[in-house]
């Protein structure tokens, strides 16, 4: 029985994510999110003190729709703005499903949804070898595999697909 638990610990660590932040933990400046990654990171930090209020890394991901590259040119802070998003008239060519790339194919389709809420944090610098913090967050991660492509497209269209 240890031996098959032993097994079933390591099989999970290897399909298993760990790690959230992931542009910001590496940085010199990442301060109390750093510790997620590593908490020695808090000691020889660049910065003496540091208090999160709150803070949410969201990630989602698919292998069955994605947003066409046109799209999404520009300043980051207008990529879901103008005609392109405005119609949800069908018949519009600024209609907002235009915007969308399909791998339609019969491969099952799978989404992963992952997201971290950083509550009230913080930390201090002693002096360069002691630093102190307390980290709060909750963590939820959701992962559906073997969703048919009929099933895909009848959720994309709104569950209104005659030919389904």
């Amino acid at each position: 029985m240890k031996n098959v638990i032993i097994f079933f610990l390591l099989v999970s660590f290897l399909s298993s994510k760990s790690q959230d932040f992931l542009g910001l933990q590496s940085s010199n400046y990442a301060g109390i999110v750093g510790a997620y990654t590593n908490p020695a990171n808090i000691a020889d930090n660049r910065l003496k003190f540091e208090l999160v209020l709150a803070g949410v890394n969201f990630n989602f991901d698919n292998n069955y729709v994605g947003v066409k590259r046109e799209y999404l040119k520009g300043n980051p802070k207008n990529w879901f703005q103008g005609n392109t998003w405005d119609s949800t008239r069908k018949s519009s060519n600024y209609y907002w499903k235009n915007n969308f790339v399909f791998t339609d194919n019969s491969n099952s389709k799978s989404i992963s949804l992952s997201n971290r809420f950083v509550l009230p944090s913080f930390m201090f610098q002693i002096n360069k070898k002691n630093a102190l913090a307390f980290n709060w967050s909750v963590r939820n991660y959701l992962n559906i595999d073997g969703i048919s492509s009929d099933l895909a497209k009848l959720a994309f269209e709104e569950f209104i697909y005659p030919k389904l």
